[in-house]
């Protein structure tokens, strides 16, 4: 991935910790620390109301403790650090008669802080600084006795300073590294293969879910379909470069042959994500295998095609019968025209055996008809409707439709007995059909802005709410009504839109003639019913209600 130079700031850190320790043995000396830090900090106390103190004019001020043996300084060192307060620097004498002298003393310190700063002086020659380094090791400083309060003031500053920007760098160092493990773990438990692209050479930083690669690196084509050149056009093309082109989320139904020869179908979904601090563009992109449901969506196709041929086919046979049927009903009539029937003839074509066939003709020619018009209107005739049966048919088709993208609905039925509604089938189908392919459709819009403005740390939220149905039907009986509610994750519908939402021609969406949800309210307005729409805290919500008939068709009438 191509990234910038990071641009440092030119901004000092902020100098939180400026404690002290000063280990010498003489009082002289702790005198002079005395003398720089203590009596200047009170006096900056004193007099900080004539100063702006944010201006950092007072940055020389510190907190000093003094130890004057070595084992006392240790156990200074030890304390702090048990009450996670620890020293910033260490000003160490060499000689600290009687007790550990400084090498031992710099020796102990280091082994309780690796970070504290250590300033050894001394006006001693018989220590080199070579014996100092090779227990501290690092953070390590040396002064010439007689100390200078302003080389004394400049080593504290700036030994503070590296401190307290060390401190800052090992906190950004660890929030870093614990923003990446848990990228990490979330890319892995994601369900599906989760890919973060260059949108300039197809190269892939991430990749999670139940798909790994074995590169630290690979262009996304190459690690998902092990091909050598971009997903074109047969394969359903490239949504990278479409979601780049557009700046929006776009969606590929892309059709690929495995490993095993097997035509596998994807919905690839692209999301692009533009760094404003490094200029660079990126798309998260993952794959949803539709297999199975493409499918169960051309198996449920091609039954319907069957359906449609076997009526196609009866209808053909039923009309050549018709004209059978005419036929033989105008030879009927030609026989009885005849006057004169002698011989065996005659009393085989008798007037009563006419008159008989003519009634079955007749009777053949009407069920006929009958079954034509049923053939063509069943689905139109007005029935009593199982509600029970009727939504376990529409979720099902629901789940396989092209709209509906298997998304989950959550059922929750409030009827304890079976019952029913008067209501033509197709009418019934249509109603709540149209109804959760507008919630989907809701639902779809709603995740898409919000995984498009989403930050990384909200991916996980995002990912688990879309684990959970996002649509709810839920039906109840209240006395002699049935009340329908089908309610969705989704943004408000503004509220000069409501009145109108339910108009003949009225549409949010950019293609469609806007008759869905008009429809439904006429098939509900004719059924006796009635539906209104409402915003909720996290959703959309449509509420219709249908007068409750006896499931017992003998009591309906016909």
């Amino acid at each position: 991935m191509r990234i910038d130079q990071h641009q440092h700031s030119t901004v000092a850190p902020q100098i939180h910790n400026r404690r002290i320790l000063v280990i010498d043995d003489d009082p002289a000396i702790l005198e002079l620390f005395s003398r720089t830090f203590v009596y200047k900090n009170q006096w900056i106390e004193e007099f900080s109301d004539l100063f702006d103190l944010e201006t950092g004019e007072f940055d020389l001020s510190f907190e000093l403790s003094t130890a004057s043996q070595g084992e006392e300084g240790v156990a200074l060192i030890q304390q702090a650090v048990d009450e996670s307060a620890p020293f910033a620097l260490v000003f160490l004498d060499v000689r600290l008669p009687p007790g550990i002298d400084g090498l031992e003393t710099a020796r102990k310190i280091r082994e309780i802080d690796s970070d504290v700063h250590i300033v050894i002086s001394s006006a001693y020659t018989d220590y080199q600084p070579s014996d100092f380094r090779v227990v501290v090791f690092s953070h390590l400083y040396f002064m010439r006795k007689p100390l200078v309060v302003a080389e004394i003031e400049h080593m504290a500053y700036n030994a503070s300073y590296s401190w307290n920007r060390n401190r800052q760098l090992q906190q950004e160092l660890d929030t870093n590294i614990a923003y990446q493990s848990w990228l990490s773990q979330l890319f892995n438990e994601l369900p599906m293969p989760i890919m973060v692209i260059d949108t300039t050479n197809h190269q892939v930083l991430m990749s999670g879910g139940t798909y790994h690669s074995d590169t630290s690196k690979s262009s996304c084509y190459k690690m998902r379909y092990n091909r050598d050149t971009p997903c074109d056009e047969s394969m359903g093309g490239c949504p990278m470069e479409e979601a780049c082109s557009s700046g929006n989320s776009t969606m590929k139904n892309h059709t690929h042959i495995d490993a095993y020869g097997e035509k596998r179908h994807y919905e690839v979904h692209c999301v692009p994500v533009h760094n404003p601090k490094i200029g660079s563009h990126q798309v998260l992109e993952f794959f949803i295998d539709v297999t199975e449901r493409h499918y169960r969506l051309n198996e449920k196709e091609r039954e319907i095609r069957q359906q449609t041929q076997l009526f196609d086919t009866f209808r053909s046979t039923a009309h050549t019968m018709k004209n059978s049927i005419g036929y033989l009903n105008g030879m009927v009539d030609h026989v009885a025209a005849v006057k004169e029937r002698t011989g065996e003839l005659g009393e085989l074509l008798s007037p009563e055996r006419v008159e008989l066939i003519r009634e079955q003709v007749t009777t053949i020619m009407s069920l006929l008809l009958l079954a034509l018009r049923n053939a063509k209107g069943d689905a139109n005739r007005v029935a009593v409707l199982s509600v029970q049966k009727k939504i376990d048919e529409v979720l099902s088709l629901f789940a396989i439709s092209t709209l509906g993208k298997g998304k989950e609905v959550a059922l929750q039925l409030n009827v304890e007995h079976e019952v029913c509604i008067r209501l033509p089938a197709i009418d019934c189908q249509t109603m709540l059909i149209n109804l959760l392919n507008n919630a989907a459709d809701a639902v779809d819009q709603y995740l898409t802005e919000r995984a498009t403005a989403a930050e990384p740390e909200e991916l996980m939220a995002l990912m688990r709410l879309q684990e959970e149905p996002m649509i709810t039907l839920e039906v109840t009986q209240r006395k002699e009504l049935l009340f329908i509610e089908i309610s969705n994750l989704a943004k408000p519908i503004p509220m000069e839109v409501l009145p109108t939402i339910f108009e003949k021609g009225f549409s949010t969406k950019e293609s469609g003639n806007g008759v869905g949800l008009y429809d439904v309210r006429q098939i509900i307005k004719q059924a006796g019913g009635d539906i209104s729409v409402s915003n909720q805290e996290d959703g959309v919500t449509f509420a219709l209600n249908l007068p409750l008939v006896d499931c017992d068709t003998t009591k309906n009438g016909p």
